[in-house]
């Protein structure tokens, strides 16, 4: 299980392409070792959760532009954010079903 983001599968935060490029290489790492394993029944994940609630987050929490950039790249509305204590859970990640 590795831990991308959603800037992983596609930039959509200007100012960041380092952190983007690091979350593509995740997500591209993810896809090559499942297939490199998948023969033996083996599975790999990447969790790509949107904006995670820290400190770190705060000014992009606020920036109204990225929100509807969200809106429009992946068709939901960030109404709430992840919480580090709760990443563990699906269910508690905006986004997944």
């Amino acid at each position: 299980m590795n831990n991308a983001s959603l800037s992983g599968l596609s930039a959509i935060i200007a100012g960041q392409p380092i952190y983007t490029a690091s979350k593509f290489a995740v997500v591209g790492l993810t896809r090559s070792v499942a297939l490199e394993v998948a023969a033996k029944g083996v599975r790999v994940n990447a969790v790509c959760p949107a904006i995670i609630e820290t400190e770190m987050t705060e000014g992009l929490r606020q920036n109204n532009e990225l929100r509807v950039n969200f809106k429009n790249s992946w068709n939901f509305c960030l109404s709430k954010y992840t919480q580090v204590e709760n990443l563990h859970r699906a269910s508690s990640v905006p986004g997944v079903l």
